[in-house]
């Protein structure tokens, strides 16, 4: 008998040692698991994340690939320029290529990790079945799972963001690099902050950038909403500086004998005047860009000699006048086929410093025709045209260079409306005239972008004295201004559609530099 008793306890003893040498096993197992289920987790994420960029990038690779042929027939025979533009197709084709060799990779990893995990589910299975342990651990391993699903998705979220963003900026600059060969006229807006008086009656804003892309403006009113594309979109926060520095390659190009248009175009009230000129202490487009045009000329001077003169003019009810001569003296536009339209006996002032030209603002803004109307007690009411000529001459090769700078600031567009009867006849004849030239202007806009073989520039005087600047030999900047408030929707919509249209315009864009 104690011989009997001694054997059941060994076995018994020995029952307890394989559980727990069982249980050891169970927990070494379930930790393999949770390593190899996370391993593999890992890896499908990255090879979604690698799949999503490879069809990025061949999307990336068919359009630029279309750009290419649209390029080939729109420069003939360029051979430098095609040279950069394959050279960029051929980087894309090397990530392309990149990326596929990784998702090979990946997929090879994953089968080899699926191949590993269907192994320890047959031994967990065998040796671990139906014991409570072991539901516990799964349980618990779900539970992780679920939190660190939860903790990667917010930040792919926030990686995938990056990214895009990075890409935007991408595409971006290697448009602006395309428009650049093709002498494309550039869009800009600008969304007017919220005047005191809108705030205080109703408030309602219907006009924002993507905040996760600047060349996109958004236009909603109820469900209805619109969006527009544009080079670049300036919201109500950015400043006098912010827009110039976008615009500062252009006055450069002058120096280097290009003709550049700057102009400023939207409803009355919507900021151009502001844009354009700005107050003393936050001074516009007009005079930064003559202070840049002095500095790039100074740093110049131990190669170039160059004489800068300027000349201002308004058309007021169809009718050019001179804004610097002391007397009121109109002019008359006349074409040269060499020189293009130029304008006989306009008084042209010589500057050299920063005060010769806020002298010379000064005077043409006094001048300017200005007047009260339903929307702003102080609008201008004529079109306002400064030309900047920059001739140089450089001191050993004897080449000289031409360059001629245009600073509009279009007279804004107002409705005629029952309100209007009470008003001066003199501020409806204004009004008539202002909307008939913007019409032509929309009317020469719409010629070039479809190609049409006659171009109306001879309907108004504003369109025959900017030909050169819609369609000939210029770079071109168009800064769309546009008030925010939900009453303005209809006119901010028109201008925006009119701005694409602009956008579609390619001009010579050559320089003007002679032996």
């Amino acid at each position: 008998m104690e011989i009997v008793k001694k054997s059941g306890e060994e076995f018994h003893k020995n029952q307890i040692e394989q559980y727990n040498l069982l249980k050891k096993e169970t927990v070494i197992f379930s930790q393999l698991l949770d390593e190899k289920d996370s391993l593999i987790n890992q890896l499908q994420l990255s090879m979604k994340f690698m799949n999503d960029n490879k069809k990025f990038v061949q999307g990336q690779l068919n359009y630029f690939g279309e750009k290419d042929k649209n390029l080939i027939n729109a420069i003939g025979a360029n051979r430098e320029e095609n040279i950069e533009l394959l050279a960029t197709i051929a980087k894309l084709k090397e990530e392309n290529d990149i990326l596929i060799k990784n998702c090979r990779k990946y997929e090879n990893e994953i089968d080899n990790c699926k191949v590993e995990l269907e192994n320890i589910h047959r031994t967990r299975e065998n040796s671990l079945k139906n014991t409570n342990e072991t539901m516990q651990l799964k349980e618990e391993a779900n539970r992780l799972k679920i939190e660190l699903n939860e903790i990667r998705n917010n930040r792919n979220y926030n990686t995938l963001l990056k990214d895009y963003q990075a890409e935007i900026a991408r595409r971006k600059r290697y448009y602006n690099e395309i428009i650049d060969l093709k002498g494309r006229i550039r869009v800009y807006c600008r969304i007017r902050p919220q005047l005191a008086k809108e705030k205080r009656e109703s408030g309602t804003i219907c006009v924002q950038s993507n905040p996760h892309d600047d060349t996109q403006i958004i236009v909603k009113k109820g469900d209805s909403l619109s969006k527009f594309d544009l080079d670049r979109v300036f919201n109500p926060n950015s400043s006098q500086e912010e827009i110039f520095n976008e615009i500062q390659p252009l006055i450069i190009s002058c120096v280097d004998g290009q003709n550049v248009c700057i102009m400023a175009y939207g409803q009355t009230s919507a900021g151009k005047t502001f844009t354009m000129d700005g107050p003393t202490e936050d001074p516009g487009l007009s005079t930064r860009s003559l202070s840049k045009l002095l500095k790039e000329i100074k740093e110049r001077q131990s190669d170039w000699t160059y004489q800068l003169t300027v000349s201002a003019f308004e058309i007021y009810n169809d009718r050019v006048r001179d804004l610097l001569s002391d007397k009121t003296v109109l002019l008359t536009a006349k074409y040269d086929p060499e020189d293009g339209v130029y304008l006989p006996d306009m008084t042209i002032i010589k500057v050299t410093t920063v005060d010769d030209i806020n002298e010379i603002f000064t005077k043409g803004k006094s001048k300017r025709a200005v007047a009260s109307t339903l929307m702003n007690e102080a609008s201008s009411r004529s079109h306002q045209i400064l030309t900047i000529t920059v001739e140089g001459k450089n001191k050993f090769s004897n080449l000289t260079s031409k360059g001629v700078l245009y600073l509009v600031d279009l007279a804004g567009s107002e409705r005629l409306t029952s309100q209007s009867e009470g008003k001066e006849n003199d501020r409806i004849r204004e009004a008539i005239a202002i909307n008939y030239s913007l019409t032509c202007l929309g009317d020469v806009i719409y010629a070039l972008r479809g190609k049409n073989s006659h171009v109306p520039y001879r309907n108004s005087r504003l369109t025959f004295v900017l030909k050169e600047c819609l369609g000939g030999n210029s770079k071109t900047a168009l800064i769309v201004n546009v008030a925010p408030n939900i009453e303005n929707i209809s006119e901010t919509k028109a201008s925006l559609m009119f701005a694409q249209k602009a956008r579609g315009i390619t001009t010579n864009g050559s320089s003007v530099v002679k032996k």
